[in-house]
């Protein structure tokens, strides 16, 4: 049988109010009584309901997670870092997909169930929701890029324009020249994304040709179909492409394949992303590895940092790292042996 607060109260002779107060430290107990009513529940072992605790002290021990996309693997890996530093903490986690309704919708309900605290997974720019947060009294941690109108909420992230720039620089130091793009049409991110790509190629007096360049979702089908469009539009293929994610790199790859052409042999492909799923592709993807997990890990510190009276605002870049592995290869090894275009600023 377990053992109930009630339980608690009447071998301590007191109140369950009492019990109550010493456990969640709501109100001043003396240090005698508060002695001995800990001493009784550290021998019953006793451990409070969760629900119950919640309903004495208005806190459900939960953290709130809003993700965009529940079946984007990167957001799955996300999750496992938020979820390890909530389970450490004595919290449950409460996901909820922002596909069908909007942030706005999903923060009120996360409210009304009394979430302690919020962490935001979306590439979401409205600017609307951004001062809305920041109205919000209740923590908030935001997992992407920074905007102007949201620099007063607390973020962890990585350097988009850095990963893209570096990227640039990893595939022309293998001495490629025409090069494509294929970024995510949803995602602002993309604009950084292409920025740093077409700023590191401009450091090499190089740009990118505008038909070696498509947007798509964030899947394996987008990427296959970016893929295709380059194709169809040019007659000379580019010889490294850029994906922004590994679904799109990977789709991309299909495509290559599909028409008898071969990674690296024919066109090397490289992604920012870097999932593990990836080293096992064959080729090996070639990949900016975001440190997603450590990313997930470093919000619900954040977020519990600010749930235990943390009041700075924090903004953290995590680190890449590059993983050179199979699918990009030097220019001049490649089997087309066709003579590189440059493209002049």
């Amino acid at each position: 049988m377990s053992i109930t607060i009630e339980d608690i109260a009447r071998e301590a002779g007191v109140s369950k109010a009492t019990v109550s107060r010493v456990m969640n430290n709501t109100k001043a107990v003396s240090a005698e009584l508060k002695e001995k009513v800990n001493q009784i529940i550290e021998k019953n072992n006793f451990k409070p309901n969760a629900f119950a605790r919640g309903l004495i002290t208005k806190k459900a021990q939960t953290i709130g997670v809003i993700v965009p996309d529940i079946s984007n693997p990167v957001n799955g890996v996300l999750m496992k870092g938020i979820n390890q530093i909530c389970q450490s903490e004595g919290y449950t986690v409460m996901i909820s997909e922002s596909r069908e309704k909007t942030e706005k919708d999903l923060l009120k309900i996360l409210e009304d169930k009394n979430a302690d605290g919020i962490i935001i997974i979306s590439n979401n720019r409205d600017t609307s929701l951004s001062h809305e947060l920041m109205n919000k009294e209740y923590p908030i941690v935001l997992i992407g890029e920074a905007d102007k109108d949201s620099n007063s909420l607390s973020r962890i992230s990585y350097d988009v324009y850095k990963a893209s720039m570096e990227a640039a620089d990893l595939i022309t130091s293998f001495g490629h020249k025409r090069i494509g793009f294929i970024g995510i049409k949803a995602d602002p991110d993309s604009n950084k994304f292409y920025e740093g790509f077409h700023n590191g190629l401009a450091a090499k007096n190089m740009i990118i040709t505008d038909s070696y360049i498509q947007f798509g979702e964030h899947t394996l089908e987008a990427g296959y179909e970016s893929m295709k469009k380059i194709h169809e539009e040019n007659k000379d293929l580019p010889t490294a492409i850029l994906a922004c994610s590994d679904f799109i790199a990977t789709g991309a790859i299909h495509y290559i394949q599909s028409i008898g052409l071969k990674v690296p042999e024919d066109i090397s492909v490289i992604s920012i992303g870097g999932l593990e799923y990836t080293s096992y592709l064959n080729p090996a993807l070639t990949a900016i590895v975001i440190p997603y997990e450590e990313e997930g890990i470093m919000a619900a510190k954040l977020l519990f940092d600010k749930i235990k009276g943390g009041t700075k605002t924090s903004n953290y870049y995590i680190d890449h790292k590059i993983a050179e592995r199979g699918s990009l290869a030097h220019c001049e090894n490649l089997s087309s042996g066709k003579e590189m275009e440059v493209y002049l600023l």
